[in-house]
């Protein structure tokens, strides 16, 4: 830091403390020469002088402007020295705000890096979790689905008198028995199509055709709301119904889809076991199978009092199976 004065002073340096202001003055003769230096020392920030540290004869041989010009220029240094002061506390200032931001930028980016590593982890463990159940919840169904098919067969077989015959011997009676029912269905005899769609349905396994299977049992559900008079439950069917309902009561569900699939199996048009069967399907979670009977209960009676009751319930579970 360097100030010119009058009378050939020069301010060279200075330095400034909480409690005084040092400044270095060199005197230069009119040659050019320096003829001496001096420290001089203000305290309390006034700009009250000491006397001369170095070379007092100088100050003394100096005249009033020379000293006035010396206070003054010693308070512009002042002044010079207290803003660099404030300009580097507030550079300081500023480059701790930024490393303060700058480390909280990062902690923030690393917790938000953290709490996506953890939401990710989570993601794929509900996955894993939802992979599993629907597997179990599969493999599940389906055993339970070949209980039902045994239940069916054993149901029909005892019924027709079939016993273990294969579908190369109960196929003529299948297609006689749906030819019948829909030359009768064409004519409008609905009870002559009903009997012969009985016929054909406790011929047909559902293992044997799927396909077959679900036509001849909508064929039913089509034709029974049309009987003039409602057919009577056979004793086989209600002993089925009978043990399906302790079952239920009991929360052996399991059971009671087995007692229930035996008496459907009889009586496809039987519209309360249809719901019951619905019901305990539902217990089991196996919303997709339950859906179906429900359906086909509405079918079977589309004015049940109950009707509001189980159309909510279909979408109850349509919600569940999601």
């Amino acid at each position: 830091m360097k100030a010119h004065l009058r009378h050939d002073l020069y301010v060279v340096g200075a330095h400034e403390t909480a409690t005084h202001l040092e400044m270095v003055v060199h005197v230069v003769d009119p040659r050019g020469v320096t003829v001496g230096s001096f420290k001089q020392t203000a305290h309390g920030r006034d700009g009250r002088f000491n006397a001369p540290s170095r070379i007092p004869e100088i100050w003394p041989s100096l005249v009033g402007p020379t000293r006035r010009d010396l206070v003054s220029a010693f308070r512009s240094v002042r002044e010079d020295a207290s803003r660099e002061s404030r300009e580097g506390a507030e550079r300081r200032a500023r480059a701790e705000a930024e490393r303060v931001a700058k480390a909280r930028e990062e902690a923030e980016r690393k917790a938000r890096e953290e709490a996506e590593r953890l939401a990710k982890r989570l993601e794929e463990t509900e996955q894993a979790a939802r992979e599993r159940a629907a597997r179990d919840s599969r493999a599940r169904s389906e055993a339970q689905r070949e209980v039902q098919d045994r239940a069916e067969r054993e149901a029909k077989a005892q019924a027709t008198g079939l016993g273990d015959a294969g579908l190369d011997r109960r196929r003529p009676a299948i297609q006689e028995a749906m030819s019948t029912a829909a030359h009768a269905e064409a004519a409008g005899d609905a009870g002559a199509a009903f009997r012969a769609y009985e016929r054909a349905w406790l011929a047909i396994y559902r293992a044997d055709d799927p396909e077959v299977w679900e036509r001849v049992e909508v064929a039913l559900l089509r034709v029974y709301p049309k009987l003039p008079a409602r057919p009577a439950l056979r004793e086989e069917a209600r002993r089925h119904e009978v043990q399906g309902d302790v079952f239920f009561d009991a929360q052996r569900f399991d059971k009671a889809i087995e007692a229930y699939a035996r008496l459907l199996a009889l009586a496809p048009w039987y519209q309360v076991g249809r719901f019951n069967l619905a019901v305990a399907l539902a217990a089991e979670q196996r919303y997709g199978e339950a859906i179906r009977h429900m359906r086909a209960y509405l079918a079977l009676v589309p004015d049940a009092p109950n009707a509001r009751q189980a159309r909510d319930r279909i979408y109850e579970w349509e919600a569940r199976a999601q």
